[in-house]
């Protein structure tokens, strides 16, 4: 009886352990960024913005987590928070060039063609390799000249 009394008590206690929300939120800043990722990626994008915000809550300063967070925010097709964390990474990383490219990124979807092909081309010149820098160069170019 004794026994089964103790095991009922400690069980409660790991309940009321993992039920206190300070459990939850002591995910330290890496933990907070490597999930967003993930869930970005999975695009889960409210989520991810969640979780990057948690983050950005612990550590303001953080370029990465913001340029994740633009990239979250553009999966949510929110264009104006996309534009305030991209551009808070490059006020924090000058040459940031994720940071340049979801400008660039922001730019041709709002039709801003002008300003959006020198962003991307500079992305593009930068990192020869990036396909998605220069895929987003070739759009910009093949829409300017739709309009054109």
């Amino acid at each position: 009886m004794r026994r089964s009394r103790r095991a009922a008590l400690a069980a409660c206690l790991i309940l009321a352990i993992a039920a206190t929300p300070g459990a939850v939120l002591a995910q330290t800043v890496d933990e907070l960024y490597a999930s967003a990722v993930k869930a970005r990626q999975a695009r889960h994008f409210d989520e991810a913005v969640d979780l990057l915000r948690r983050a950005l809550a612990l550590k303001p300063d953080n370029a990465d987590a913001l340029v994740q967070l633009g990239f979250a925010e553009l999966g949510r097709n929110d264009l104006a928070a996309a534009r305030d964390a991209f551009s808070k990474a490059l006020s924090l990383a000058p040459t940031y060039q994720d940071a340049s490219f979801g400008l660039a990124e922001i730019e041709f979807r709002s039709g801003n063609l002008d300003a959006a092909l020198p962003l991307a081309e500079s992305v593009a010149r930068a990192q020869p390799g990036n396909t998605d820098a220069a895929a987003l160069v070739e759009n910009i170019r093949k829409a300017m000249q739709a309009a054109g």
